[in-house]
């Protein structure tokens, strides 16, 4: 006998939020009854940051009400669930929280996503969750849910740290869990299966290890669908994985100017690239991370580095062009210029010239001898 919480089972939207609908009382008995009654959130209660949802996936789109209908019936049999410790969990966190989103649902929505990448957003999202789940939030669950994760009673969870850190730690294993289960059922929703495919699935485990139960899936998958042995692929990708890690911590103990730093780099260089190849999905940390090694991603970043280069050049080029043309406008217009004075010139001094020829030489003379007289005078 164990005590589930309440939930709630509709809900709507309020300030672009998903918010549950009518609560289910909670009761300490194998399976769940049903019984409705308004609830708010205690504005008292410990507050928590609010996680965000990575890549490009909205809460409204996970908890749709089409979508919000199939949980609420996976909410009313949560044994069925291979991680219902960790929903049990959050249905009785759920009224002592500040964030209207009741993580329960937002965990069971991944078996409503279609595509590898949602379940990853999904994942993270509820794991940035756990990390932010203060000791005093959960000293007010009930013991059994508290011993079913840390094996220690809710009451010493606010200053037990090892039990503290023992129920996160089973939280983020029971979220990997989920999300490697509706990845394998994506893997098996699929129209076709090829070696690629296989691969991809396989890579993109929460853990990709020899040992994982989902390697003998696969292949067995492979074989009655698609009748194609992957087998050895499979096992060949997780000796990659785990020689990539090790291969990379043997890396990182060179520093770029070591004999050794190329040879190293070589080696975790080719793991990566294969491992990459059955499109290997990175969080944005391990993207950064593991850049320096990242042939695709040091390529991109070169062509860009190539095309701002360009693009400056080209900037520079049409501004000299520009100025080679403002110059040459001005020459044109100083051109221009001179031209029309020299018209107007001509067409003032030849009337001038014709008239002075008509005068006499006697007032030529006189003329010159004025001027003279001026001229000596000026000095």
């Amino acid at each position: 006998m164990s005590y589930i919480s309440g939930h709630y089972r509709k809900g709507h939207f309020r300030n672009g939020k998903w918010v549950s609908g009518g609560y289910v009382k909670g009761h300490y008995r194998s399976g769940l009854a049903y019984g409705y009654s308004s609830y708010s959130v205690n504005a008292h209660s410990t507050a928590t940051e609010e996680a965000t949802l990575p890549n490009d996936i909205e809460l409204e789109e996970l908890l749709s009400p089409q979508n919000i209908e199939i949980i609420s019936e996976m909410m009313e049999n949560l044994d069925n669930f291979s991680y219902a410790r960790t929903l049990r969990f959050f249905d009785a966190y759920y009224p002592y929280d500040v964030e209207d989103v009741h993580y329960a649902e937002v965990l069971l929505s991944m078996n409503t996503c279609l595509s590898i990448d949602d379940l990853l957003s999904v994942r993270e999202f509820v794991k940035e969750k756990i990390t932010k789940i203060s000791q005093s939030s959960v000293e007010k669950l009930p013991d059994d849910i508290s011993k079913e994760l840390s094996e220690c009673v809710s009451k010493v969870l606010g200053w037990n740290n090892i039990s503290f850190n023992r129920l996160k730690d089973n939280l983020r294993a029971d979220v990997n869990s989920c999300y490697d289960e509706n990845l394998f059922r994506l893997f098996k929703e699929s129209k076709t299966i090829t070696t690629d495919i296989c691969g991809e699935c396989f890579i993109n485990l929460s853990f990709c290890s020899k040992y994982s139960k989902y390697k003998d899936l696969i292949s067995h998958e492979a074989k009655e669908r698609g009748n194609i042995d992957v087998s050895g692929l499979l096992e060949t990708i997780a000796k990659r994985y785990e020689g990539f890690r090790t291969h990379w911590n043997e890396f990182k103990g060179f520093k770029e100017g070591m004999n050794g730093y190329a040879a190293a780099k070589q080696v975790v260089e080719d793991d990566f690239d294969y491992l990459k190849q059955f499109n290997w999905r990175l969080l944005p940390w391990e993207k950064s991370y593991y850049s320096e090694i990242d042939r695709e991603e040091i390529r991109k970043r070169d062509e860009q580095v190539k095309i701002q280069k360009d693009n400056q050049i080209e900037k520079e080029r049409q501004k000299k062009d520009e100025e080679k043309i403002r110059q040459e406008e001005e020459y044109r217009k100083e051109r221009n210029n001179t031209i029309i004075k020299i018209i107007i010139g001509v067409i003032v001094c030849v009337p001038i010239v014709i008239l002075l020829v008509q005068i006499p030489s006697e007032v030529w003379n006189w003329i010159i001898a004025i001027l003279v007289i001026l001229a000596l005078m000026k000095k």
